[in-house]
């Protein structure tokens, strides 16, 4: 849906996904960083590009990263720092920022950290 934005999102994932559906950790690492208090969105108008919710998780082998976007304001259950495990509840999906449609947008990146507009890996 979003894909043509930029290369760090070309790989993406999207999983169509109710207001409110539970997101779970798909692999174990720590969370690297929490945003959940834009409240805008819910629908495809361009000024909402940059305004977007999500969980940023590291993975254990120290650069890779899951991100984890359109998430439900205010539904972060973890924080950053926090250890999580495979199948751990995050947070909730939702429709923060451009969002045509409620759906979970996940993203990997190599060097996610050092680097957040790398392209996503495929």
């Amino acid at each position: 849906l979003t894909h043509f934005a930029h290369p760090s999102t070309w790989h993406a994932c999207d999983f169509d996904a109710p207001v409110g559906t539970p997101v779970l950790a798909a692999s174990d690492g720590t969370i690297a960083e929490v945003r959940d208090g834009c409240a805008a969105g819910g629908g495809a108008d361009t000024s909402l590009f940059f305004a977007f919710n999500s969980v940023v998780q590291l993975l254990p082998d120290g650069t890779t990263t899951l991100e984890y976007v359109h998430i439900r304001a205010g539904s972060a259950v973890v924080r950053a720092g926090d250890p999580v495990r495979r199948g751990q509840r995050l947070c909730e999906s939702g429709d923060a920022g451009f969002c045509p449609t409620p759906h979970l947008h996940l993203e990997a990146h190599a060097h996610g950290l050092a680097d957040p507009a790398a392209p996503s890996l495929p």
